[in-house]
């Protein structure tokens, strides 16, 4: 009897999307509906993007600095910020499309100068020579393999202090420094809760122990971000992640005016 009753069930159920329209959509691939041309599409898919930016990022610290006024000169450094995270790994991956137009060439530094700020092109040129500044992070999304290490990949402090008319540069753009973090995860390649390492670098017992984990600043960043304090009165830390992160320290610091999760 259950046959009897559910077989046609199903085929009605299968039916009923023709039954309500008129004229049955054929779907080859094309776009339907209020979008007929792919431009359309992604223009208005780029403006959705903007309101979720708009409505998701986080504003978890600001003593009143911001914000800021156009025309402000800024210092952003870190090694991720010429390397954001936009999205997942893995099955959450996604990518840009050259067809889009100048959105692959959107960063910070580009947004920034476009919003009317002046922008420290030492520290720009600086972290995207990898020949000078290091080849990034990997956060353990280089391989499948369980044992898969994350690398955060900021820059030896000793370089930044040592890279000619760095330092100095700071003066003229000294308004603020933003300084970027980002972590990222993946499915095979979870986000560590030890043994994160600044550099793939090994020694003789291959690697040197590391007790942090991944959701707080690195040696090479907390390096840095204490150099920060010698040289900025206001400092807006940049968190880009999906990830929790410890801000402890930052909510504490009378010098980080602010504190955005992106």
């Amino acid at each position: 009897m259950k046959k009897k009753v559910l077989i046609p069930v199903l085929f009605s159920a299968m039916a009923l999307p023709m039954v309500l329209h008129q004229n049955p959509i054929q779907v080859k691939g094309e776009f339907i509906g209020e979008y007929s041309k792919k431009a359309d599409y992604v223009a208005y898919a780029k403006e959705g993007n903007g309101r979720l930016a708009d409505e998701g990022f986080v504003l978890l610290k600001n003593d009143g600095f911001l914000p800021m006024s156009g025309g402000s000169s800024v210092s952003v450094v870190g090694k991720a910020s010429i390397n954001l995270a936009r999205g997942g790994a893995g099955s959450g991956s996604g990518s840009i499309s050259g067809d889009v137009g100048r959105e692959t060439d959107l960063n910070i530094q580009a947004s920034l100068k476009e919003a009317g700020f002046e922008v420290n092109p030492t520290t720009d040129a600086f972290y995207r020579n990898n020949s000078k500044s290091g080849s990034g992070r990997t956060n353990g999304n280089s391989s499948w393999s369980g044992n898969s290490e994350v690398t955060i990949g900021e820059t030896d402090i000793e370089k930044v202090v040592n890279e000619p008319g760095l330092v100095d540069s700071f003066g003229e753009y000294g308004d603020a420094a933003i300084m970027v973090i980002a972590r990222e995860g993946s499915e095979g390649c979870d986000v560590k809760t030890c043994n994160v390492h600044d550099s793939q670098k090994t020694n003789s017992n291959n690697k040197a122990i590391s007790h942090k984990h991944a959701l707080e600043l690195s040696d090479n960043e907390q390096a840095l971000f204490d150099m920060l304090h010698e040289h900025f009165d206001h400092i807006i830390m940049v968190i880009n992640s999906s990830n929790i992160f410890e801000c402890g320290q930052f909510q504490d610091d009378e010098k980080v005016s602010g504190v955005l999760w992106i």
